[in-house]
Parts: C-alpha cells; sequence; structure tokens
C-alpha cells in the first residue's frame, strides 16, 4: 500500500492530513460507534472521509489511487477506533473493504453482478484472521 500511497497527489495527502487535524476524524469515530455493525460504521465513515478529502484536494484524487487510499484512512480510522474502546475487528476490517469497494464500482457506474457473487463466497472470519495477525506484526515493529 505505501507503494500506492506514495502515488497520491500532494494535494490529496494533505487533505488526508489535514482531516486529521481536524475534528472529521472524530466524527468518523463516534459514526462506528454508533452503527449497528462495527463494518457498517466503518464503510460508511471511510466513505464520507474519502469524500471530504476528495472535496479538500480539488477532486485530485486518481481513480487507480482510490481503494489504495480509502484501505490506508480504512486502516487508520479502525486503529483509531480500537484506541477509543470500540471493539473492531479484522473481519469488521474485511467487510467494511468490501462494502466500500462495492459502493465504490456502483457508483461509478459498473456492473457489480460478478464481483458480489465472487465476495459473497468471501470466508470474512478468515481474512479477518489475516487481518489481525498483520495488525499485531506491525504493533511489534
Amino acid at each position: 500500500p505505501i507503494a500506492e500511497y506514495k502515488k497520491l497527489p500532494k494535494d490529496v495527502l494533505a487533505a488526508m492530513k489535514a482531516l486529521y487535524e481536524e475534528s472529521a476524524i472524530e466524527g468518523a469515530i463516534e459514526m462506528v460507534r454508533n452503527a449497528p455493525m462495527a463494518a457498517q460504521g466503518l464503510a460508511e465513515a471511510v466513505y464520507g472521509l474519502m469524500a471530504s478529502i476528495d472535496d479538500k484536494s480539488g477532486g485530485m484524487i486518481p481513480e487507480e489511487a482510490l481503494v489504495p487510499a480509502s484501505s490506508e484512512v480504512l486502516a487508520m480510522l479502525a486503529e483509531d477506533c480500537q484506541k477509543a474502546g470500540i471493539d473492531v475487528r479484522g473481519r469488521d476490517i474485511a467487510i467494511a473493504t468490501q462494502m466500500m469497494i462495492m459502493r465504490m464500482l456502483e457508483e461509478s457506474g459498473q456492473d457489480v453482478g460478478e464481483m458480489k457473487a465472487a465476495m459473497d463466497k468471501v470466508d470474512y472470519d478468515k481474512v479477518g484472521q489475516m487481518i489481525e495477525q498483520q495488525m499485531a506484526s506491525s504493533e511489534e515493529m
């Protein structure tokens, strides 16, 4: 993800930084806290944060960087939610990622039928365990 992150225009990076310096992240954390499911709250909050980043950068997020940038924001938000005492697990992150990608594809006018069928076969418990292992190993560094 870092290689993709470096491809982002400076305006986008500045907007991401500004968002974290403002209270927007606190609102996103509350959105996750108040959601019926953590995954749903994460997906909706990241979508809102990315819309703000896109607005602040003047629409400078390249289409090919949208998913990597969203994933980076999702990872940061999930970590912030955990620090705020919200139970966010790897499975929630995996499901939120799927929800975000599907929404982005739908809003860009793409047919998501085949993608949805493929994603419905994903074992989110297994993917969640892998994410949690990654998170644990990055904390050790």
